[in-house]
């Protein structure tokens, strides 16, 4: 039996649900969590229907590793979502009949795996075919047996009323069978659950073959509160018996982590988790190309490693990051899930203790945790480089380039040390923000090219202990193949496993990038101060409300995302930087967890907000040619271009004397034109108003002398 699960997360409906579905929780997003919940309690494949908008939903659900389905137009209700996500999914998977389902709202942080398994089971035991839907009936809910037969009715129902509507008209007509007060009660474990099902067949055996095909509605008001271990096997392993929850596809040594390292609270980033999946694909590929695996145990294993490597089983990686310093706990995570995974695709008991396809003697073959847990580090930051960080970097580069060229007519004062300084047009000023982020551009490829050497082939201490000569090679070249990025064998094995010294400069060029966008959202922010009482040269988009207090109040957010993305990676480098020089002794780095964690976070931080601020602020933003061209004329700093004319202490003299007269040094060198006392340098003869104007021509001011 096949379990699809579908997660709705658009129509008018839901507009405001979506909000929540962004929410923090435990270091994710409300949405990560619940594909994750999904995933984790035995959904094969799960589908998130976002709206046709642009919103982050559609990237956070494929982060998240869930399939994701756009809309290509705004839904009314929940009902018509629910018809386009299911026909999809029958489209691409061709579910058969004794295939089961699950149709969670996206709102829901508090399902649990545990509640997800024993329903799953619960129904393809009890019931045949199932959905399972928690929803909610008024204002708290409660389950209802609908049966096949309804389907049709549902699906009639007018637009803008769904699944919620129906039920409330078939409730008056006592067409549906509601459990009893009591069934509802104290439903915190999946044995509660069982007993719910349990209830369901019996209102339902009526003997007809519709009652053996009910679906169960499941009300999301009466959720679980401690059900985490309410279910265990025991596994065994060298240091003695170890409870593991039931249906997860880890296994003793990532539980013992998991209890040894109640830490952050923080699993690896997911970017490094299906970096280990690819690793693994490329290590059984070159023990099955290399004659040191068989081929149908090595196919197997490509198989699982890949569902890692896609994202599908990331709820099985749950050892905290700041764990053992080689990484040991989760390269063995990755061993004993692609272990189990594989036999269960083949077949298999996954929970006999005999392994056919072992987490150490086969999906670990040839390796060592020292060699592939950097090689792993180092496949997902330059993955993230080429893949995310530079076409964002790029993408930055190109509109502040054509705002360059757009602005270049414009002349506006320059400012140095925050004062007045000579004109400068403003499409110079921002050929010169287009110019860093060319180095930015350039400092990415190098950062990737730090790294580009992989420790993959020197196993425990740089030797190649216990593996194939070509081993090394030939996974950087399947990693290569796979990622698009041109991995090669480390030049140096003993190098590659006892430092990281690639992956510190790696850093370092990620924290210069950071201070070049620090430096141009910090700029930009400043321009765009105002509108009556700062410079006002850049009119900024208005994204949301600015203050709590005061109204009409707006604040140029994104810079401020951006600032904040840049400090924090700033601090990641100080984290890389400071793990690279004390964490390496002798043959092995002891901090690359926290290394990989700090590097990975500071790429994708940065891509993200570089693209939404090219979204948010950088299309959208317009100049201002009244505000530059008005403070122009007002700077004193136009004296500048009299030096060459009357001389630099006269010039100076006029500046000052302007100011305190309120004038611009226009209106009083025409004043002393006229009254004869503007004499040129060295002569005693008067400046002419053709001189004059030549010396004050803005335009001239922002060019060299010809």
């Amino acid at each position: 039996m096949r379990t699809f699960g579908l997660i709705p997360a658009a129509g008018k409906s839901l507009r405001m649900g979506r909000a929540k579905l962004l929410l923090p929780l435990a270091g994710r997003t409300v949405l990560e969590c619940v594909v994750d919940a999904v995933r984790a309690g035995g959904v094969h494949e799960v589908l998130v229907v976002v709206g046709p908008e642009n919103h982050p939903l559609h990237e956070i659900a494929q982060r998240a590793g869930a399939h994701v389905l756009r809309l290509s137009h705004e839904t009314a209700d929940m009902r018509a979502t629910c018809q386009a996500g299911l026909a999809w999914l029958q489209s691409e998977f061709q579910p058969s009949p004794s295939d089961g389902w699950l149709l969670s709202p996206a709102d829901h942080p508090t399902i649990e795996p545990t509640v997800v398994r024993a329903l799953l089971s619960a129904a393809e035991e009890d019931l045949g075919r199932s959905i399972i839907v928690p929803v909610h009936e008024g204002k708290r809910g409660h389950p209802v047996w609908l049966r096949w037969s309804h389907v049709e009715g549902i699906r009639a129902m007018p637009e803008g009323r769904g699944l919620n509507a129906f039920i409330r008209l078939q409730r008056d007509t006592m067409e549906l069978e509601w459990p009893s007060p009591d069934v509802l009660q104290d439903l915190d474990t999946p044995d509660d659950y069982q007993r719910l099902v349990e209830h369901a067949r019996e209102t339902t055996s009526d003997g007809s073959p519709d009652a053996a095909k009910s679906l169960l509605l499941f009300s999301g008001a009466h959720q679980p509160r401690n059900t985490t271990m309410s279910e265990y096997r025991i596994e065994k392993d060298s240091m003695g018996e170890v409870k593991v929850p039931a249906r997860a596809y880890y296994a003793s040594q990532t539980q013992r982590a998991v209890e040894n390292f109640p830490i952050s609270g923080l699993p690896l980033p997911k970017a490094l988790i299906r970096a280990l999946g690819l690793v693994k694909v490329a290590a059984a590929t070159a023990n099955r190309d290399l004659g040191k695996l068989k081929p149908e145990i090595a196919d197997s294993i490509i198989r699982a490693a890949r569902e890692v490597a896609d994202g599908k089983l990331d709820a099985e990686f749950p050892v905290d990051i700041y764990q053992t310093g080689s990484g040991t706990s989760s390269n063995m995570n990755a061993n004993e899930v692609i272990s189990n995974r594989a036999i269960e695709m083949t077949g298999g008991d996954r929970f006999a203790a005999k392994k056919p396809i072992h987490p150490n003697d086969h999906v670990n073959m040839g390796q060592s945790t020292n060699d592939m847990f950097p090689t792993a580090i180092h496949v997902a930051v330059a993955v993230g480089i080429a893949k995310q960080l530079t076409p964002a970097l790029k993408r930055l580069h190109q509109v502040i380039a054509d705002k360059a060229k757009e602005w270049d007519s414009i002349i506006k004062i320059g400012r140095t040390h925050l004062a007045d300084a000579t004109p400068i047009r403003l499409g110079q000023e921002f050929s010169g923000y287009a110019r860093q982020l060319e180095r930015c551009l350039h400092q990415a490829q190098q950062g990737q090219y730090a790294i580009m050497e992989l420790p993959a082939g020197g196993t425990a201490v740089g030797t190649g202990i216990n593996t194939h000569n070509k081993f090394g090679s030939k996974v950087a070249e399947v990693l290569a193949k796979e990622t698009g990025v041109a991995f090669v064998e480390a030049q140096n094995h003993f190098e590659a496993n006892a430092n990281r010294d690639g992956l510190v400069e790696c850093s370092g060029m990620l924290r210069s990038i950071a201070v070049s966008l620090f430096s141009l959202a910090n700029n930009i922010r400043w321009l765009g101060s105002g509108p009556r009482c700062g410079f006002y040269e850049i009119m900024l988009p208005d994204r949301q409300p600015g203050s709590s207090i005061m109204p009409g109040k707006v604040n140029p957010v994104m810079c401020e995302s951006m600032m904040q993305v840049c400090a924090r990676v700033i601090g990641n480098d100080q984290t890389v930087a400071f793990s690279g020089a004390t964490g390496g002794q002798f043959e092995l780095n002891i901090m690359m967890p926290v290394m990989g964690l700090a590097a990975i976070e500071s790429v994708e931080l940065l891509a993200s907000c570089t693209n939404a601020f090219v979204e948010f602020c950088a299309l959208e933003m317009e100049a201002n040619r009244a505000a530059c061209e008005k403070q122009v004329e007002w700077s004193m700093a136009m004296v500048t271009s009299l030096n060459p004319l009357i001389g630099y202490d006269a010039a100076a003299a006029i500046a000052k004397e302007a100011f305190k007269a309120g004038k611009t040094v226009r209106e009083l060198c025409l004043d002393k034109m006229r009254s004869g006392t503007l004499k040129k340098k060295d002569s005693a003869q008067v400046v002419s108003e053709a001189e004059l104007s030549a010396a004050l021509d803005p335009r001239a001011m922002t060019e060299p002398s010809k």
